[in-house]
């Protein structure tokens, strides 16, 4: 939705986050795979990015990045890779707060981020069955 806004080394940085919140549950689930796929698209970037990140450093590299907008839209979007699988566990909810804190962005914005991610997710399977005729296809 909002990674357009985020520039090429942001995106890196967006990426290798995603990746390591995917992985926190230690469940790789389809929905997360699809996901990662769409996310790769939207920024026109390979996934993976490069070789798996020691989280000081990713953090570090979080705290970096100067636009508002940049971390507003990063934390936006990583609470929507965590609600891929439909599920919010305590070891993604966890790496979030932590991503929220490196971002240097209040505990509410974490909170109204997670209040909007499962309704952003309905709305984009919703669209996707009107676009895609996956809707169409079932009724039949």
């Amino acid at each position: 939705m909002f990674l357009h806004l985020l520039k090429d080394s942001e995106k890196n940085i967006f990426a290798e986050t995603a990746d390591q919140l995917i992985k926190a549950d230690q469940v790789l689930h389809e929905l997360e795979i699809e996901l990662r796929n769409s996310l790769a698209k939207e920024m026109s970037i390979t996934w993976p990015v490069g070789q798996d990140q020691d989280w000081e450093k990713l953090k570090r590299n979080l705290s970096g990045v100067d636009s508002e907008v940049s971390r507003r839209a990063m934390l936006l979007e990583l609470c929507g890779v965590a609600f891929a699988d439909l599920d919010l566990d305590a070891s993604e909810r966890s790496l979030l707060a932590d991503v929220c804190s490196a971002l240097r962005l209040p505990q509410s914005e974490l909170e109204a981020c997670l209040e909007f991610a499962p309704r952003a997710h309905a709305l984009y399977t919703e669209g996707q069955r009107l676009v895609l005729g996956i809707l169409a296809s079932r009724e039949q």
